[in-house]
């Protein structure tokens, strides 16, 4: 029971939309979220029994930017490939990254803030809108943090003019062509900085620096792989999109 209304709004709209198709279908029920089928169960126990019975068979449906990436987001590799690969793509995701990163992170927001802040004051109507602002802190800092790009540079003057086309959400809005072009443009940035760091004169002070620098230190070839450089590219892209609205939200509060 239920309805595969090809785009409906109900979900959007009210937030006890699947506890009312529950109560009228039954805890099992078929609805539509963003343009695809979707079976609901309702309650811890079902859906145990179901993940624990089916999970040979089960597999969640791939976003479309999984399609740019060659070989794929490991969340949709097989059970062999994602044994191989992820190991090599977690070993970037070193802790002490994040704190390295912290003092250029703190002058990067102070810095698009006072800028938003002048330009606001400036504006001769209500104002200006944040998310552009907020945009740029996401983008700035986590391709600092992911790849050690810094201000003013030619890889983040790059970055930055590559990001809108790195849509990964919005295929449909930007453009499949156009949205690979960036991402085989922003793996490139990747790959050219990976072999700088290889041939780094301080290994070990640039493994401090970056994902991508800690990424080099532990498997030094693995980034000329383009699943990897394409993975680490999506992975960083979806981040600063999350922060972007989570930052969005937050200003409006």
């Amino acid at each position: 029971p239920g309805s595969l209304a090809i785009l409906p709004r109900a979900p959007l709209r009210d937030h006890l939309f699947y506890r009312k198709q529950a109560d009228r279908h039954g805890p099992i029920f078929k609805t539509s979220q963003f343009l695809r089928p979707m079976v609901c169960v309702v309650g811890l126990p079902r859906a145990l029994d179901l993940l624990s019975h089916y999970d040979a068979v089960l597999q969640p449906p791939p976003m479309p930017f999984n399609q740019l990436i060659p070989g794929g987001n490991p969340r949709y590799m097989t059970a062999q490939e994602h044994e191989a690969f992820i190991p090599v793509l977690r070993s970037a995701f070193a802790r002490h990254v994040i704190s390295a990163c912290e003092p250029y992170v703190a002058e990067c927001v102070r810095d698009e803030l006072g800028r938003m802040a002048a330009d606001s004051a400036a504006s001769a109507t209500m104002g200006v809108s944040p998310r552009p602002y907020l945009t740029r802190i996401a983008r700035i800092t986590f391709a600092h943090i992911f790849f050690g790009f810094t201000a003013r540079t030619e890889a983040m003057a790059r970055m930055l003019a590559i990001g809108p086309r790195l849509d990964f959400r919005n295929l449909t809005g930007s453009g499949r062509r156009r949205a690979l072009q960036a991402l085989e443009e922003v793996s490139a940035l990747i790959r050219t900085e990976a072999a700088r760091l290889v041939i780094a004169t301080n290994p070990e002070d640039c493994a401090s620096s970056s994902f991508l620098a800690t990424l080099v230190r532990n498997h030094p070839a693995a980034v000329q792989n383009p699943a990897v450089a394409c993975n680490l590219a999506t992975i960083m892209e979806n981040s600063a999109g999350d922060m972007t609205g989570l930052l969005n939200w937050l200003f409006k509060q």
